[in-house]
């Protein structure tokens, strides 16, 4: 008779014990999340990482170019503005094209936009396409020193400038070299 008594619980004390837990451990995971996400604050925002292209601040309308070669051929050049720019990304290039779309002849320059007398070298480059009387086409490439280039006005809005090139040499095979002069201008 003094046996043990069996424990009994009352019933629905399992449920409402587990509940209570679950509620406790959600209340604790929701309140860790929320102050992480407070410290750290938002994460990167998802999607390709590519570098941005060259930021072009200014691009020239209208301009002009004269060309003056001398030498074992001679010829006097006039050429238009072609789409031309300056775009600022590291470095700086200030860009010019001039050209007749007809004959593909043509002047391009590529040198920093900085007023100033500039040689041509790898940074500073002035490519000459013309056809000369006797001779055939010249394509010339300085980058060489065979080239100064002076910008007299640069800005966002106008570009002026000269050049003086000796001893142009042609970009394929043999020929005579030849000197040039020249102007130009782009207005924006």
């Amino acid at each position: 008779m003094f046996g043990r008594m069996p424990c009994r619980r009352p019933v629905g004390s399992r449920s409402r014990h587990a509940v209570a837990l679950s509620a406790a451990i959600a209340i604790s995971v929701l309140a860790l999340l929320l102050s992480g996400c407070q410290a750290a604050g938002p994460g990167p925002v998802p999607g390709p990482v590519t570098s941005p292209g060259p930021l072009q601040l200014s691009r020239f309308g209208s301009g002009s170019a004269r060309v003056q070669v001398t030498g074992a051929a001679q010829g006097t050049f006039d050429f238009s503005l072609v789409p031309s720019s300056i775009s600022m990304s590291p470095p700086a290039l200030l860009d010019l094209a001039y050209g007749k779309p007809v004959t593909g002849e043509g002047l391009t320059l590529q040198l920093p936009p900085e007023r100033g007398t500039t040689p041509t070298s790898k940074f500073s480059i002035l490519t000459l396409d013309v056809r000369l009387a006797g001779v055939g086409t010249l394509q010339a490439t300085a980058m060489h020193g065979e080239c100064s280039i002076t910008l007299e006005a640069v800005g966002l809005a106008q570009v002026n400038g000269r050049f003086v090139c000796r001893r142009l040499h042609p970009n394929v095979g043999s020929g005579p070299t030849v000197a040039a002069t020249g102007t130009f201008s782009a207005q924006g």
